[in-house]
């Protein structure tokens, strides 16, 4: 290969890299993340440390469609399982599971956990706080 030839075949690799690079390195650099690229809990209902009203259920919001049939949801008061059904997928937003309880949640604090996987197999699972307030607003 001549001399003339060699340097035009490096500037086209160095325009491409040059012209590319910033782009991929932006999109993949170490550190950033994109919400829709990972799965993770975006919200619930009740939120996390917040006080509420009396609830009959425990609805959680991820930034994906979890893997069918693992997601698992429990509510617990101290160190006591309250009585949920399975989790239940809501049929209009399959980002969005569930679970209900016979009877309203009464006064005092409780803790969801919870655990689910990914469309890609990584499970993900956390916990988050709520109270529950006294009916007639006081706790």
């Amino acid at each position: 290969m001549d001399r003339p030839r060699f340097a035009v075949i490096g500037a086209i690799i160095a325009a491409v890299t040059f012209t590319t690079w910033p782009a991929a390195s932006f999109a993949t650099a170490p550190g950033t993340r994109s919400d829709a690229a990972h799965f993770e809990l975006r919200t619930s209902a009740p939120q996390a440390d917040s006080t509420v009203a009396p609830t009959d259920e425990v609805r959680l919001w991820f930034t994906q469609e979890p893997q069918d049939g693992t997601t698992q949801i429990r509510v617990m008061q101290g160190d006591e399982r309250v009585p949920t059904g399975d989790a239940q997928m809501d049929p209009d937003d399959a980002t969005s599971y569930f679970v209900q309880q016979d009877m309203p949640l009464t006064a005092g604090d409780y803790r969801v956990l919870w655990r689910s996987m990914a469309p890609d197999g990584h499970v993900v699972n956390g916990e988050f706080g709520f109270t529950i307030a006294e009916a007639g607003g006081g706790r």
